[in-house]
């Protein structure tokens, strides 16, 4: 149960950081670069393994552009994204790519909820 909490808080905090460095006119590579490097520092000295990669799942996220996604919208999907990236820890392993089809698919979750929620 830690795990998981540990994995959603820091998907959502890399999410909300990357989006918001992308909102001050950081590019978006930049952005999710330093705070996967950030979370690669946070990671090995707290000895959490899965913390980095998770936390890049997270700043994916935050990827997004600013034009179609606000700020709670982010956290939502990034916080899906901790749980899945949990959910899927032993699926596909090896494979390249599993990070960013978790934050294309929380983010078309997120996307999707939202529109049937406003119709």
């Amino acid at each position: 149960m830690q795990q998981i909490l540990i994995s959603v808080a820091s998907s959502v905090l890399s999410g909300t950081v990357t989006f918001l460095l992308q909102k001050q006119g950081v590019p978006a590579v930049v952005a999710a670069s330093a705070v996967g490097l950030f979370s690669a520092v946070i990671g090995h000295f707290t000895q959490l393994s899965y913390l980095p990669v998770v936390a890049f799942a997270g700043a994916f996220v935050g990827m997004t552009s600013p034009h179609i996604a606000s700020l709670p919208f982010i956290m939502a999907a990034a916080a899906f994204a901790g749980f899945l990236y949990h959910l899927s820890t032993n699926t596909f392993v090896g494979m390249g790519g599993r990070l960013g089809v978790i934050a294309f698919l929380s983010v078309l979750f997120c996307w999707l909820v939202s529109n049937l929620w406003k119709n």
